[in-house]
């Protein structure tokens, strides 16, 4: 008896967990908020992690739902739209979520204070729960630095359960980085 449950605890932490993560019996699961302003990326980004495929997309009117398998983990994505009108369902899927990805589109300075207000709320609502923030379009000329998009957000380094990455879904560049954050702290 003694032998199983050094068996058991073996298979369930240390070495005994990574060899099954290793060879595909064990998969971590996690259920991922996508949200943020309209037109910051987050179907695009969606799609690309999805189906490796970059397209234009129609402003979200449904909710959307993808499997993705990032980082040995895998994730139910539901992107709910960021117009005024899909905010309102957020905080309906708050209770099933055990992360979120908030993306900002880092050329549109004049809605940072928008963006800032949806955060804090966010933050305040789910509390302790790891929230990634993507600061997206970082490939166009008019993109704000990372500290801008700090200062903005009103986002300090010494936030322990909010990661800032900047990235560009079209490049393909920062997201990486991003999800590993991400995959250390579910």
């Amino acid at each position: 008896m003694a032998s199983l449950i050094n068996w058991v605890y073996s298979v369930t932490t240390g070495t005994g967990l990574w060899f099954l993560k290793m060879t595909g019996l064990y998969t971590k699961k996690a259920n991922l908020l996508v949200i943020g302003l309209d037109n910051a990326g987050k179907t695009t980004l969606l799609g690309m992690l999805a189906n490796d495929k970059i397209g234009c997309h129609e402003p979200t009117s449904h909710p959307n739902h993808e499997t993705l398998n990032i980082e040995g983990i895998e994730f139910s994505a539901r992107d709910l739209g960021g117009h005024i009108a899909a905010r309102r369902l957020w905080q309906s899927y708050y209770a099933s979520t055990s992360c979120v990805l908030f993306m900002v589109d880092t050329t549109d300075i004049y809605r940072m204070g928008e963006a800032r207000n949806e955060l804090s709320r966010i933050i305040a609502d789910l509390n302790g729960i790891p929230i990634l923030v993507l600061g997206n379009k970082i490939d166009t000329r008019d993109a704000c630095s990372e500290l801008q998009l700090r200062r903005y957000l009103n986002l300090y380094e010494n936030e322990e359960n909010v990661g800032v990455f900047m990235c560009s879904v079209i490049k393909r560049a920062g997201i990486q980085e991003a999800f590993k954050w991400l995959a250390t702290r579910i």
